[in-house]
């Protein structure tokens, strides 16, 4: 029997900017595939939310260093982590822009 076909959730937090920018403070993203990196999701948002979303979570196509990255609360720098929603664990990606100096 093929998993392909199953959707999984993936629970997602957002905070500061982000938070203002996509209008909430959490969501779900459904995934097909057992794992997805860091980046897939990120890439997946920023076609759901659109440009200005984009524009806080890439720069040039990468990561945004300025975004905090959590996934079951422990922090992810590497944008090729991978989120296993099958393992039925309640996952949690948390997003956040650092704060700026002014």
């Amino acid at each position: 029997m093929s998993n392909e076909n199953v959707r999984r959730k993936i629970a997602l937090s957002f905070f500061g900017p982000i938070m203002g920018v996509i209008g909430r403070s959490s969501d779900q993203l459904l995934v097909s595939k057992d794992q997805v990196s860091v980046m897939d999701v990120i890439r997946d948002l920023c076609h759901k939310y659109g440009e200005k979303f984009e524009e806080i979570a890439l720069n040039n196509g990468e990561l945004n260093s300025g975004l905090i990255v959590f996934v079951n609360g422990k922090h992810v720098t590497d944008p090729t982590h991978l989120i296993d929603p099958s393992e039925g664990d309640e996952l949690q990606l948390m997003i956040a822009s650092q704060m700026k100096g002014g």
